[in-house]
């Protein structure tokens, strides 16, 4: 892995000036919002991770928590920066600060790209059900 790639984990709320310079640009882009299937968007319990390389973004992923579930929501790395490791970092990233800070919520991720199969399997996650071109994983990484 590139020594120079770094995370930061962020909510909007409390660092606007470091969350919507960085990531703005990226979750208003159409082409991302159609390759991940859904509006991005941020809500009060939404935690961010942002990926940089030689301080420039290349990709973020974010959980949101409620009492009982973490849900996996937004995984993108920009496209020149796919099949380098980048995205399995900042994924196992965000699962290690669930396990630290979150231990006992059961997750759950909606899965659209077969590339992101692998990392819920490996990480414990099962297949719940499929709908469509969606399928959903979850389970508990503690156990």
């Amino acid at each position: 892995m590139n020594k120079n790639f770094k995370i930061i984990c962020l909510n909007p709320i409390e660092n606007p000036d470091l969350f919507w310079p960085n990531i703005g640009p990226l979750i208003t882009d159409r082409g991302i919002i159609k390759e991940l299937g859904n509006n991005i968007y941020h809500e009060p319990n939404k935690i961010w991770f942002l990926g940089f390389l030689n301080n420039d973004i290349i990709g973020f992923c974010a959980l949101s928590a409620t009492l009982k579930t973490a849900t996996l929501k937004h995984d993108f790395i920009l496209p020149d920066y796919r099949g380098k490791g980048f995205y399995s970092v900042l994924y196992d990233y965000r699962l290690n600060y669930l396990k630290t800070d979150y231990p006992d919520l059961c997750i759950k991720t909606t899965i659209i790209k077969k590339e992101s199969i692998y990392l819920a399997i490996k990480n414990g996650l099962e297949l719940i059900h499929t709908r469509g071109k969606y399928s959903i994983y979850g389970g508990n990484i503690n156990t």
